[in-house]
């Protein structure tokens, strides 16, 4: 029996999207047209690329108005998000306090998370989706760029090299009946050869899918035997009014996960 799981680009909460909700009063209001597609999948995962930080007390060099508000993981959850990925260069734009509020928001909301690992607990970066028969679905998340992985702080991201990769996807195979893996790193219409290696890598050693974030921008979706990388899925919710026309588009991929991989994949 398949399942399908919906994957989305980033999630961007901050700007003229934080303030719509603000002003209706409604957590939902900037996904409400998406509601049905999201909705008419068994599964949904997506990016969060702001935190969720009312204190906002930026750190150097970071991007001060990248924040969402709680109403951010009000909406993930009225809309049926099941899971999504932190792993970005903007989860230590506010600090352990801008990533302590994200998770604690999520949470209350009962929406998972994945991608930054606690130093205290090791093994929660990794994102664990179950099916509606029981089997479970592994979600490896990565951050190629800058990374909080610095002595002295409690979270940190893990780096997508060829050597964790393969240990990582191993261990998810062990007790999940599918693994994705997550890239945020640099990329462009044609990927550069280390993001291309580290696509191709992942299937190779075990993973059904590999998605890539961080360019905004929508790019293609290749088959690769039984698997599938998606180059780009751009936006899924920004203000769009900071964004070039070609960061304006996004999209939802649909996968349905079967027996031997990926059975089926299209996107809206």
């Amino acid at each position: 029996m398949s399942v399908v799981v919906g994957f989305t680009g980033d999630l961007m909460f901050s700007h003229r999207v934080r303030e719509l909700q603000a002003t209706s009063g409604d957590a939902l209001a900037p996904l409400v047209s998406v509601l049905p597609m999201l909705r008419a999948c068994d599964l949904r995962v997506g990016h969060l690329e702001t935190p969720i930080s009312e204190a906002r007390r930026v750190v150097p060099g970071a991007r001060a108005d990248y924040w969402a508000a709680p109403a951010a993981a009000d909406a993930l959850a009225e809309a049926g998000f099941d899971l999504v990925t932190l792993a970005g260069n903007h989860a230590w734009d506010f600090g352990a306090e801008g990533v302590d509020t994200t998770l604690a928001e999520l949470a209350r909301v009962g929406v998972s998370a994945c991608g930054i690992e606690s130093v205290a607990d090791p093994g929660s970066w990794v994102g664990r989706l179950e099916t509606p028969s029981g089997a479970f679905l592994a979600v490896l998340a990565y951050c190629g760029m800058r990374t909080v992985a610095v002595d002295g702080r409690p979270y940190r991201t893990r780096s997508p090299d060829l050597a964790a990769l393969t240990r990582d996807v191993a261990e998810a195979r062990a007790w999940a009946r599918h693994v994705i893996v997550v890239l945020h790193e640099v990329s462009a219409e044609v990927p550069p050869p280390e993001l291309e290696a580290r696509a191709r890598h992942s299937l190779a050693t075990g993973a059904d899918l590999v998605i890539v974030h961080h360019a905004h921008v929508l790019s293609g979706i290749e088959r690769v035997g039984p698997g599938a990388i998606a180059w780009g899925l751009g936006n899924f919710l920004a203000a769009t009014n900071n964004f070039a026309p070609e960061r304006r588009r996004g999209g939802l991929l649909r996968v349905a996960f079967g027996e031997h991989g990926v059975e089926a994949i299209d996107l809206i």
